[in-house]
C-alpha cells in the first residue's frame, strides 16, 4: 500500500514538472481568455467575478469584470491589485470591454525570468478585450491610453528596500526594469504582466539559474527522494521474502514422520534415546 502511494506521488510530481514546462506565457494568456470570456460576456457590468482555472494551473488566481467604456473613462476601475484611473480609454475604442486580472502565485518564476534578479511578490497581469459584439464573441485584445495619472499596481512586499525594482514583463521574454517610486507600488501605462524584483547576490539561488531553475531543482530532488524510498522498500520486501524462503527450506529439511491414529495422520518425532555413559572414578 505504501509502495503504491509513493509511486503515485512520484507520478504526480513528474507530471507537474512536465506540465509546467509545456505552459508558456502565450498559452496561459489564451487559456485565461478562453475561460474568462464565456463567464463574463453575459454577467452584470461593474461586478468582479472569479474565474475557475484548470487543475494543472492551480495557484493562479483569475478574476474579471465587464464594463462600459464611458464608465471606465468617468470613474476608472479597481480589480485585484490594479487601479485604472479615470480618464483612461481603450485602444481601439469600443462600447464595452472585459478586463481580466491574474495573480500568478508560485507560477511567477516558472513563466518569467529576470536575469540577475528574483521576484519578491507574485507577478500580476491584466488584459482587456472587446465585449461590444456578443454575437461574434469577439476576442480582440485592447490596450489602455491614460492621459493623466498612470495605472497603479499595489504589490504585497516586506517594507520598502532601495534594491526593489518594478519589472514590465513581455510575452516574448523582454524585460524592462525601472525604479519603484512609492512603497510596494508600480506605475504602468497599459496592460501586460508586471512584477517586483530584487537583485540576486551570489548564492545557491544563482547557481541553479533563478526561480525557474530552483523549481526544477526542487522537483528533481523530490523525485530522487521518492525514488530512494521506493528502492528501500523494494529491498526490504526482497530481504523478507528471501528470509521466508530460507526458513521454509529449513522446515522442509526437518520434516516429521507421520503415523495413523484412527482415521488421521499424526506427525511424530523419532525418539532418540540418550546413550548411557559410565562414570569412571
Amino acid at each position: 500500500m505504501i509502495l503504491k502511494f509513493l509511486c503515485l506521488l512520484a507520478l504526480i510530481v513528474f507530471s507537474y514538472g512536465h506540465e509546467a514546462k509545456n505552459i508558456t506565457t502565450s498559452s496561459l494568456n489564451t487559456i485565461v481568455r478562453d475561460k474568462a470570456l464565456p463567464v463574463l460576456l453575459h454577467r452584470r457590468t461593474g461586478i468582479v467575478y472569479k474565474i475557475p482555472m484548470p487543475m494543472n494551473l492551480s495557484g493562479i488566481e483569475v478574476s474579471g469584470l465587464r464594463l462600459r467604456s464611458k464608465t471606465l473613462r468617468r470613474k476608472g476601475v479597481n480589480i485585484g491589485a490594479v487601479h485604472v484611473p479615470r480618464g483612461a480609454i481603450s485602444v481601439p475604442r469600443v462600447k464595452r470591454l472585459i478586463i481580466v486580472y491574474q495573480s500568478l502565485g508560485n507560477w511567477s518564476s516558472i513563466l518569467f525570468n529576470v536575469p540577475g534578479h528574483t521576484f519578491v511578490a507574485p507577478v500580476v497581469g491584466f488584459q482587456a478585450y472587446d465585449a461590444s459584439n456578443f454575437s461574434s464573441k469577439s476576442t480582440r485584445e485592447l490596450e489602455f491610453n491614460v492621459s493623466g495619472d498612470s495605472i497603479s499596481i499595489k504589490f504585497i512586499t516586506e517594507g520598502m528596500k532601495p534594491e526593489l525594482m518594478c519589472a514590465s514583463l513581455g510575452l516574448n521574454g523582454a524585460v524592462e526594469l525601472y525604479n519603484m517610486v512609492h512603497l510596494s507600488t508600480c506605475y504602468v501605462k497599459t496592460t501586460g504582466y508586471f512584477g517586483v524584483v530584487i537583485p540576486v547576490k551570489l548564492s545557491v539561488w544563482n547557481s541553479v539559474g533563478g526561480g525557474g531553475g530552483l523549481m526544477v531543482w526542487l522537483i528533481a530532488c523530490g523525485i530522487g527522494m521518492v525514488g530512494m524510498v521506493v528502492v528501500g522498500l523494494v529491498w526490504m520486501r526482497v530481504f523478507r521474502f528471501a528470509r521466508k524462503e530460507k526458513m521454509k527450506e529449513i522446515e522442509d529439511g526437518e520434516a516429521l514422520e507421520r503415523f495413523r491414529v484412527g482415521g488421521s495422520n499424526m506427525p511424530f518425532a523419532t525418539m532418540v534415546r540418550t546413550q548411557p555413559v559410565l562414570e569412571t572414578r
